[in-house]
């Protein structure tokens, strides 16, 4: 052990609390400490970063949309917000065309009021006429088209279970169509029972689609009624009903 001046050991404290030499320091020409021991070098554990959420995963309510917007109102929470910051105030207003597709061979007639939704770069839009259309949205050129056979009847959204691989519409004749997002193709077909049908839960038309965790969440045009339903995201059975007001 060195031997150190008596001012040095009074200011350590050694005199005055013995014990308090070894956090007082001073070590020997091996590096051993004033108490015997050796000093444990200092070690530090990383913290674990979380995975940044992602908004087509649609896992919570208020994951705000990136380069994705995948449902109508951009989140669970509705909140229409993106995140991407590249358009600004200051120079919207001197944006111009990349592309133009003229969905539906640039048809002007018919009621539309479908939003587009966007996934893995992916547009999928609802057309006047009841179809689905998929379109790149890098180059504006049309992935695939599914073309209706049941008729006209108004949409307001498509959903998409990314993890399916599945787009939902919906279709005439109170259908529910599951279409496969890589090709267009028909998954499968639900139809819900008519207004004077037993089991009855609603008419499905004028409403947007919401996907979460294998879950389908589908409104209904029943007026003051106020009708709802939630159905199984892989076959188009229905889960749960619920009525505004009893039928």
């Amino acid at each position: 052990m060195k031997l150190r001046p008596l001012a040095a050991l009074l200011t350590c404290g050694t005199i005055a609390a013995p014990l308090l030499l070894y956090g007082c320091g001073g070590s020997d020409d091996n590096g051993a400490s004033a108490g015997g021991g050796t000093t444990p070098p200092a070690t530090t554990t990383p913290t674990p970063q979380p995975t940044p959420a992602v908004a087509a995963n649609l896992k919570d309510c208020c994951t705000a949309g990136d380069k994705d917007f995948p449902k109508v109102g951009g989140n669970l929470g509705n909140q229409n917000y993106s995140s991407l910051k590249q358009v600004t105030r200051e120079q919207v207003g001197q944006l111009g065309g990349a592309w133009v597709n003229r969905i539906e061979g640039g048809l002007t007639t018919g009621t539309n009021q479908s939003t587009t939704v966007v996934v893995d770069g992916v547009i999928y839009i609802e057309s006047a006429l009841g179809n689905v259309i998929a379109v790149d949205g890098r180059t504006g050129v049309t992935k695939w088209k599914w073309t209706t056979p049941h008729g006209v009847v108004t949409r307001r959204g498509v959903a998409v279970a990314k993890d399916l691989g599945l787009v939902y519409t919906l279709a005439g004749g109170n259908r529910l169509i599951a279409l496969r997002t890589d090709t267009g193709e028909v998954a499968w077909t639900k139809q819900y029972p008519g207004s004077t049908e037993a089991n009855f839960v609603g008419a499905v038309q004028k409403v947007a689609l919401v996907y979460h965790d294998k879950r389908l969440y589908i409104g209904t045009n029943d007026g003051n009624r106020g009708a709802a339903f939630s159905a199984d995201a892989t076959n188009g059975n229905v889960l749960t009903a619920f009525w505004g007001v009893p039928r």
